[in-house]
């Protein structure tokens, strides 16, 4: 049995990093915003970690205290780092290896934990099956290729999943208590928005604890009573925990305020349409499939609490975390462990009830064909054609490796800017698109600039109104570069501190006179041509205020744009 399950994910191993080699390769890009910003992380912070550990851990210890995002992931990876690289396919292969790998094996441990016992003796009979669910569902690799570490963070939580279906809570002893109260807290810690993952569990097992007392006639006894402050306990543990080691953080999240700042990069707002976005990102087909798993799994005694306990706590993370923003590429880990489960569970209970050879073997190709097109769907060029007629049944996802055919246009660019901008200077990139931004600039200054060239020079770019306020940084910008048109990949609603005040910078009658245009252009892809202009005063504050009052028509009461 071991050696059957030693081979399947010895296999699944080969195949990740078969994956993650292929993928990468293919890929001729500048990774930026989220594409980029934890691999620069980690080739910062590798560096920093090998040549001042100090600093490095000093950086660590503040980032877990005061941030949103700490460095645990680029310290984990960071140590690595000489065996590994720092280039893009070092770093994919290390998040690959180091969390997406051992989190998968805890998911695994956990699905054992989970699943009846009359399926147990299937389960090493076809251990590839959850195996094959987790590789071939995209949602895994997506995060992992889009340059994402967040997969480790499933590691603590598979573990906590493997505790609670291995023994019920109300057998825990407080050292179990503690011990899953730190892993808990250690996933939030990892990454914040863990915390709705947590709160959701902490939440459902107290449920469960109370309607298992009542219902079995113990509650009003003592005993009973300490089973259901067991789950109070544990986050009770986790907030201690949060408490002592982000306090800035925690704090942060009671001010007012703060769920808004993330809800404004909502596209709708309505719990129905981000539903059938999750099933179509998943695909319909696999999402039935699921669905079906679960409702099997409430014709098994054993695990039919489980199920209703995964149920509800997939509900409740649902519900809270849409109240903050949409489900992003990473932000769907926090759904796919139960998935995984109900999913796997399906396929094991028709292997182990068909009557026939013939049956199994069917329905066998039939899930096989299902998980690998969906997969396909999602990474290979191609693969909409081969099933067009059907295609709406598979994930609606496209995560094709990334290539521009501009690298040479915007390293002349770069260069440019580097000959021409002095190191004291500073330079505002009035663009926020998937063509030229701040962020894709800076990057692109890192990679291609002459040695020594200090990037800093780049100031941030400012591109949701509500979020981030008006750039008042803007007016310190020796230089400016900006596309020839509006950014037209932004939302007007959204995005007025790129488009309006793209708007005004071109109007010679408020900013436009005060800058003079460099001589020649870039010629970046989708036709978008890119001018550099030069600052040729201090901007009086009568424009400055001029700016501003057109900023305030539409945020008429918001802080962010008021007058400095």
């Amino acid at each position: 049995m071991v050696g059957r399950f030693g081979l399947s994910f010895l296999l699944f191993i080969v195949l990740c990093n078969v994956f993650a080699v292929y993928y990468v390769s293919l890929e001729h890009y500048i990774y930026y915003w989220d594409y980029g910003v934890y691999f620069g992380w980690y080739q910062n912070y590798s560096q920093l970690l090998w040549s001042n550990p100090v600093s490095a851990v000093s950086l660590l210890f503040s980032s877990i205290y005061q941030d949103n995002y700490t460095f645990v992931f680029a310290f984990l990876l960071g140590v690595f780092s000489p065996v590994f690289g720092l280039s893009r396919l070092g770093y994919v292969l290390a998040v690959t290896n180091l969390f997406f790998i051992p989190a998968t094996y805890a998911l695994l441990r956990a699905f054992e934990a989970f699943i009846p016992g009359e399926l147990l003796p299937y389960l090493k009979r076809y251990p590839f099956i959850p195996l094959s669910c987790v590789f071939f569902i995209p949602q895994f690799f997506i995060t992992i290729v889009r340059g994402y570490a967040d997969v480790f963070g499933l590691l603590p939580l598979n573990i906590v999943y493997f505790l609670y279906f291995k023994l019920e809570p109300r057998f825990w002893d407080n050292k179990k208590l503690v011990f899953v109260g730190v892993l808990l807290a250690f996933s939030t810690i990892y990454r914040r928005y863990f915390l709705f993952w947590v709160f959701a569990f902490v939440a459902v097992m107290f449920l469960k604890e109370l309607v298992t007392g009542i219902k079995s006639g113990a509650f009003p006894s003592l005993k009973a009573h300490i089973s259901t402050l067991k789950a109070p306990f544990v986050g009770l543990v986790v907030l201690s925990i949060l408490l002592v080691v982000s306090t800035p953080v925690v704090f942060r999240w009671f001010q007012p305020g703060f769920a808004d700042n993330y809800a404004a990069m909502k596209f709708h707002d309505n719990y129905f349409t981000e539903f059938h976005q999750i099933q179509t990102k998943v695909g319909s087909l696999v999402f039935y499939l699921a669905a079906l798993g679960f409702i099997i799994s409430l014709t098994y005694r054993s695990s039919r609490g489980k199920a209703v306990f995964l149920l509800f706590q997939t509900f409740l993370i649902f519900i809270m975390f849409y109240r903050f923003q949409v489900f992003d590429r990473n932000h769907m880990l926090m759904l796919l462990t139960p998935f995984v489960f109900f999913l796997s569970l399906s396929c094991l209970h028709v292997l182990s009830t068909a009557k026939t050879t013939g049956l199994k073997w069917g329905f066998a190709s039939f899930f096989s064909i299902v998980l690998i097109l969906n997969f396909a769907i999602v990474f290979v060029d191609g693969s909409e054609s081969t099933i067009s007629p059907y295609t709406m049944y598979f994930s609606s996802d496209r995560y094709r490796p990334l290539v521009r055919n501009d690298l040479d246009e915007i390293k002349r660019l770069v260069i440019y800017l580097d000959e021409n901008v002095d190191d004291d200077e500073k330079i505002y990139v009035l663009a926020s698109s998937i063509v030229l931004s701040g962020d894709i600039m800076e990057r692109a200054c890192k990679t291609y600039a002459v040695e020594g060239q200090k990037c800093v020079k780049y100031l941030h770019t400012f591109n949701w109104d509500l979020r981030d306020g008006f750039p008042y940084h803007f007016f310190q910008a020796d230089y400016v570069v900006i596309p020839v048109a509006k950014d037209l990949n932004n939302i007007e609603s959204k995005h007025k501190i790129v488009i309006l005040l793209h708007e005004l910078f071109l109007n010679q009658n408020v900013l436009g006179v005060h800058y003079e245009r460099l001589d020649g252009e870039s010629n970046l892809k989708q036709g978008v041509k890119v001018h550099v202009y030069r600052r040729l005063d201090d901007i009086p504050d009568k424009t400055k205020n001029q700016v501003l009052n057109r900023f305030q028509m539409f945020f008429p009461d918001n802080p962010k744009f008021k007058s400095p």
